[in-house]
């Protein structure tokens, strides 16, 4: 059981996302996610999406699905993809943060602190629900206690205002 993400050559680096305290979400441009053997996110034993960073947002230009042994391709089956939660986990370890400090220097990194912001908003750029990826990502018991994670964080102001339901 795996999710592995492979980033094309020099799509390193690209933005996602800036605050106004100077603060930047950095992914790949691009890439490509395999999933093998992960029933809980896809009925499929291999699934291969590309992705590409656009206007914030991932969205996935390819998917590539191998049902040997596994259920025949159908809608339905292709339906029950976890698409977001797949992309969100796939490039979880290939995101960052860099800021810019007060005296101009650039850090690049992600701290205990950053940790809530970036799974948040690494699951807003790619469509999922960024407080329930908090309560995975986590291993929360409840909803309530990745709020209060996410609500703590944006009053630091490591995560934007948000209206209800937003996403």
């Amino acid at each position: 059981m795996s999710i592995h993400a492979s980033i094309f050559r020099g799509e390193h680096g690209r933005t996602i996302y800036v605050d106004d305290r100077a603060q930047e979400l950095i992914g790949p441009a691009s890439a490509q996610i395999r999933v093998e053997d992960e029933p809980d996110l896809c009925p499929y034993p291999i699934v291969a999406l590309t992705v590409e960073l656009r206007e914030g947002r991932y969205d996935v230009t390819e998917l590539q699905v191998n049902a040997d042994h596994g259920p025949p391709i159908a809608v339905r089956g292709l339906q029950t993809i976890r698409i977001p939660e797949i992309v969100r986990r796939g490039l979880r370890d290939e995101v960052t943060i860099r800021r810019t400090t007060e005296y101009g220097a650039t850090t690049t990194g992600v701290s205990r602190d950053d940790e809530v912001p970036l799974v948040y908003l690494l699951a807003r750029a790619v469509g999922d629900d960024p407080t329930k990826a908090v309560q995975e990502e986590f291993k929360m018991t409840t909803r309530q206690a990745a709020a209060q994670r996410v609500a703590r964080a944006r009053k630091a102001g490591r995560i934007p205002p948000t209206t209800r339901g937003a996403r």
